[in-house]
């Protein structure tokens, strides 16, 4: 399991975990979890799937768990942002690696 950051396309920076499958990866899986849940609520999933060879990456939307910065308050983000601007970044991640398909 390793820390990963993960820099969206509006420059904003997201805190990311990926679990390393053990043995040959079957594949990945992109945990994108329920907005406003933290990453850290799917960690034994996604630890499971990685004992059974699947690479896992875990993440946090903009303004949630390790990925918030600062006061909320005046915050600027929403479904829709962290659909297409903040997922799109974990899904980037993944495909880049190599061995991913969609």
């Amino acid at each position: 399991m390793k820390d990963v950051e993960l820099k969206a396309r509006d420059g904003y920076v997201l805190n990311a975990t990926h679990f390393e499958a053990q043995g040959p990866s079957a594949g990945w899986a992109l945990m994108a979890g329920a907005t406003g849940v933290p990453q850290a609520f799917y960690a034994r999933f996604a630890k499971h799937l990685a004992s059974n060879g699947v690479d896992v990456l875990t993440f946090d939307y903009r303004g949630v768990g390790r990925s918030r910065v600062g006061e909320l308050r005046g915050f600027q983000a929403d479904f829709r942002l962290w659909a297409e601007v903040d997922l799109s970044a974990a899904l980037d991640f993944v495909l880049a690696q190599g061995t991913a398909t969609v």
